[in-house]
């Protein structure tokens, strides 16, 4: 999804519309838990229910629209 919104290169393959505000919010607002000395846990904060709805929404589209890549040098279905 970050890559789909802009690439290392700087390239942008998703353009978010200005009127798309609860889109905006949930892009700007979404975080990850985090612990109690605050170290990210890996789960989305998801303590306000309007958020991470329609982010989601967005990411579904972009994986349909531009594939899933794994991390660089991951073949897909590879063990961790």
């Amino acid at each position: 999804m970050n890559n789909a919104l802009c690439s290392a290169s700087r390239e942008r393959s998703v353009a978010i519309d200005p009127k798309c505000r609860e889109l905006i919010k949930d892009l700007r607002q979404v975080r990850w838990k985090r612990d109690a000395v605050g170290n990210p846990v890996g789960d989305l904060d998801k303590s306000d229910p309007r958020r991470t709805h329609v982010s989601d929404a967005l990411s579904y589209l972009v994986a349909r629209e531009f594939g899933l890549h794994g991390k660089s040098g991951e073949m897909p279905g590879s063990p961790r």
